[in-house]
């Protein structure tokens, strides 16, 4: 049992977490609005809004359980209530063990006194402390979840069995080394929630032509992807590979490296990034493209790593170019299942 001091520090802990997850909520709103993006429409009550938002707070403490009930206010506000027993008053819901879902728009009798839950969050404590670790990551997963069900237009039940049937797609096409590059390429395109669920990716551009001005390249070059990135706020540049099983060359042995087709992958890459450092080739972009691209990060998506190999791929990323980030269809896969996973929790029931 906790004492008052750990209680009082607790308190203090959900306080600062909920004051920074408003900011955050905030800023992505900005970001996304810069790049034409009304995020906040796909977020549930009382996020929906730029009213203040209040949060009362209910702690159980033999439980280890809190409620965390966000509602429209006229000011900022917060309570934290330390209790004995359930979380939800009334006892018209419990809660036991490990427990992390929503309730909104739902009314609590407790006696003569009513409590309105316009948007809470019951979650045990030890995923809370896991959430205030990187409430960045938190804010982010939170806006991505919403969304893909607002952009889904469908109802919560058909929409996780979406997420179901795509997840066993990806693990057809992402585990089989004789998929060819364009199926992949055809498959994400059709499933943009993939790529913004797994990585991130926004406001995607399949196959952009970036036209060539200078005449410095052979050719207009064609990546297979440009989309926002949320996570680094900046655009991205993605090109997809075969998901052959295995990148890295003598594993455990001498001179371990990456496969002569990842360093394929980052010189095409650069060439895309570098098409940005013209300001011909920027101009170009916005005025096709409605979009102001300066300075882009490049994503390479190929392969796949094995738990065995984890430790050597850690290691070989290390020397990569900050700008340069990758990403083997395993990652994606598992980005992916943990997705569904969080919008199992967060998408109000």
């Amino acid at each position: 049992m906790k004492s008052q001091l750990e209680v009082s520090i607790l308190g203090n802990m959900v306080n600062g977490f909920y004051n920074q997850f408003l900011t955050e909520i905030n800023n992505s709103k900005e970001n996304f609005k810069k790049v034409g993006i009304n995020i906040g429409r796909a977020l549930p009550s009382p996020f929906n809004t730029n009213t203040p938002i209040s949060c009362q707070v209910i702690y159980s403490v033999d439980r280890k359980h809190l409620m965390l009930n966000f509602s429209k206010d006229k000011d900022f506000k917060f309570s934290f209530y330390p209790v004995m027993g359930n979380v939800i008053p009334g006892g018209v819901i419990s809660f036991e063990g490990e427990v992390e879902t929503t309730l909104s728009g739902v009314t609590i009798k407790n006696g003569a006194s009513e409590l309105y839950l316009d948007y809470a969050l019951c979650i045990s404590e030890t995923r809370f402390i896991n959430y205030l670790r990187d409430i960045k990551k938190f804010t982010r997963d939170f806006i991505s979840v919403n969304w893909g069900f607002y952009t889904s237009n469908k109802s919560r039940s058909e929409y996780i069995f979406q997420l179901e049937r795509l997840r066993q797609e990806m693990s057809d096409l992402f585990f089989n080394e004789s998929i060819d590059e364009l199926v992949l390429d055809k498959f994400l395109e059709d499933n943009p929630i993939i790529l913004e669920q797994g990585l991130n990716l926004f406001k995607p551009m399949h196959q952009a032509v970036l036209k060539n001005i200078l005449g410095i390249y052979e050719h207009d070059l064609k990546p297979d992807l440009i989309a926002f990135d949320d996570s680094d706020k900046m655009w991205a540049i993605v090109d997809y590979k075969k998901a052959k099983r295995n990148i890295i060359k003598n594993h455990q042995k001498v001179r371990t490296g990456f496969k002569a087709e990842v360093h394929s992958l980052e010189d095409q890459l650069r060439d895309y990034r570098e098409y940005f450092e013209e300001a011909e080739h920027r101009k170009y972009v916005k005025d096709k493209y409605r979009v102001e691209i300066k300075y882009p990060k490049a994503v390479g998506i190929i392969g796949n790593v094995e738990e065995s190999k984890q430790v050597d791929f850690n290691r070989l990323v290390l020397d990569k170019p900050k700008w340069f980030s990758l990403v083997p269809y395993n990652y994606l896969y598992d980005n992916f299942c943990r997705h569904i996973n969080m919008a199992s929790s967060l998408i109000v029931k």
